[in-house]
């Protein structure tokens, strides 16, 4: 069977300590315990003296500077007008992406955008010359259609994939011999306009 451990308090250890240098000491009880407060108070004091001075060495440097209580009050205001700025710009810009995100998910199921992808392609190709055509999966049925689009416009012959990095539609458009990337995403084109309102905001 375990034994059971007991825990002590500290005036419970004290007084044990006491009544153990007391049996050693011959009587000299009240001298030892005395000594063991003085201790204490010595101890207890000092560390309070301690963090006093730092709060008064902290509060005179901030009394040299010309800082007033009123100061640090105005200047948490500040901060926290600051704080709910930005929490209002980054609502604002996440309530703009979504309705961005909506436009763009109805503008792929129209009529007009097979049309708007070829001329996004047709541009990148001018730009490169040559590279890899990356799609969406959904966006992969019209891969026929603007081969022969590009071939009829530029005489590229083009070689299309795949991505599924691309969530929303658009293009991209990747040349490996000179790293040069065309990002013309849907994703991409609806940051990018949210940047630009966010720096207008800024500015």
């Amino acid at each position: 069977m375990d034994k059971q451990k007991v825990v002590f308090t500290d005036e419970e250890k004290l007084d044990y300590f006491i009544k153990r240098v007391s049996e050693l000491s011959h009587g000299d009880e009240d001298k030892i315990r005395n000594e063991i407060d003085e201790y204490k108070s010595d101890f207890l004091g000092n560390a309070v003296k301690a963090l006093e001075n730092e709060i008064a060495q902290y509060i005179q440097q901030i009394r040299s500077k010309g800082i007033t209580n009123y100061d640090i009050a105005k200047s948490r205001l500040v901060l926290e007008q600051k704080h709910e700025l930005i929490r209002m710009r980054e609502d604002k810009k996440n309530d703009l992406k979504s309705k961005l995100t909506e436009k763009a998910i109805a503008f792929t199921e129209s009529n007009q955008y097979i049309d708007f992808l070829k001329e996004l392609v047709e541009k990148a190709y001018n730009s490169v010359a040559e590279g890899v055509l990356s799609l969406n999966s959904d966006d992969i049925k019209y891969a026929d259609d603007i081969k022969n689009y590009i071939k009829a416009k530029s005489g590229f012959e083009i070689n299309i994939v795949s991505e599924p990095l691309i969530k929303l539609g658009g293009i991209r458009l990747y040349n490996q011999k000179t790293g040069i990337l065309i990002n013309e995403t849907l994703e991409s084109r609806i940051e990018r306009i949210i940047d630009k309102i966010a720096l207008d905001d800024i500015l």
